[in-house]
C-alpha cells in the first residue's frame, strides 16, 4: 500500500481521532524507515528502478508506461518496435506504423525506398 501525500499534515489534521490516527501511522512508518520522498516505479519487463519524485518524471521515466529503454520486441514485419519499452502491452504492436526504410519495385518496375508500413508508389514520370 501506498500513501501519497504529507504524513506531517495530516498528523495535524482536524479531528482528534485522525490526529491520533495519522500521528501513530507517521511514528511506525517513520520507525520502520518506510517514509520514502519518491515513489517506487519499476519496469515490469526491464526490472529498472526509478524514482518518481514529480508528475514531470513520469514522462522522463516512463514515457509509453514501462521505462525508457528501447522496446525490444518485434513487430509483425519483422522490425523491432520503435517505441519506447511499453510494460507487457502487446496490442500496442498492432497499431505501430513501422517506418523502417525497405526497398520496393512499383508496378512500372521502378525500384523505390519506402517506410515498411506504407504501399509502394511510383514517383517516375513514365515516358
Amino acid at each position: 500500500m501506498y500513501i501519497v501525500g504529507n504524513l506531517q499534515s495530516l498528523a495535524k489534521c482536524a479531528s482528534k481521532s485522525g490526529r491520533e490516527l495519522w500521528s501513530n501511522m507517521k511514528l511506525v512508518l517513520e520507525r520502520n524507515n518506510h517514509c520514502l520522498d519518491y515513489f517506487p516505479a519499476v519496469c515490469e519487463k526491464h526490472k529498472t528502478l526509478h524514482k518518481i519524485r514529480s508528475p514531470e518524471d513520469f514522462v522522463k521515466f516512463a514515457p509509453e508506461g514501462g521505462c525508457a529503454l528501447r522496446c525490444t520486441l518485434m513487430l509483425d514485419c519483422g522490425h523491432q518496435c520503435p517505441k519506447r519499452c511499453h510494460g507487457h502491452i502487446q496490442y500496442v504492436h498492432s497499431i505501430v506504423r513501422c517506418k523502417e526504410k525497405v526497398k520496393d519495385v512499383c508496378s512500372n518496375g521502378h525500384k523505390q525506398l519506402r517506410e515498411c508500413y506504407s504501399t509502394v508508389k511510383c514517383t517516375q514520370q513514365m515516358k
